[in-house]
């Protein structure tokens, strides 16, 4: 693929008339007024609603999260995310504040959170690490939104990447 080239000089720029720049029209955190991806995610795909997604963000608990390796009543294993780092300890209930915790992945006694799969210290970490990556993310999206935006306001409009619209 040929990287894309501004056409015109500096004294005549050259607009993408197909190019749109505003705010997202709802519809949750994925704007299903887009039509949907085609598989394994090439072409246009639904809008993702980056503020409905910084308003989850700031909602949450503030960070940073950890993964804590606890045990529950029965000296069984307890995965959690907490705002407090673990010790390495393998704390006892209730020798824990419970208030710190966040989230559990794994109670074993009684078994009442657990997954089949049996992904419990991934699931722990991909949401303690979710905590401080999404807002970034947000931010990386607006900024590479906003270069896209700003390229095309200098591209041919006979461009094929023209015709995608985008979005803050």
């Amino acid at each position: 693929m040929d990287p894309v080239q501004p056409t015109g000089g500096a004294d005549e720029p050259n607009k993408c008339d197909g190019a749109q720049v505003g705010a997202p029209t709802g519809g949750g955190i994925v704007d299903t007024q887009q039509e949907e991806a085609p598989p394994g995610g090439a072409g246009p795909g639904p809008e993702l609603d980056l503020d409905e997604i910084e308003e989850l963000c700031s909602a949450a608990t503030p960070g940073p999260w950890f993964v804590r390796i606890l045990d529950d009543t029965h000296a069984m294993n307890l995965v959690a995310v907490s705002v407090v780092e673990d010790t390495g300890r393998g704390e006892r209930w209730p020798d824990f504040d419970h208030g710190e915790l966040i989230a559990a992945t794994l109670v074993q006694e009684p078994r009442y959170v657990d997954c089949a799969d049996e992904r419990w210290d991934e699931n722990a970490a991909f949401i303690a690490m979710a905590r401080e990556t999404v807002p970034q993310l947000v931010k990386e999206v607006r900024r590479l939104r906003q270069l896209l935006a700003a390229t095309r306001m200098n591209m041919d409009p006979e461009d094929p990447v023209c015709g995608v619209e985008v979005r803050r």
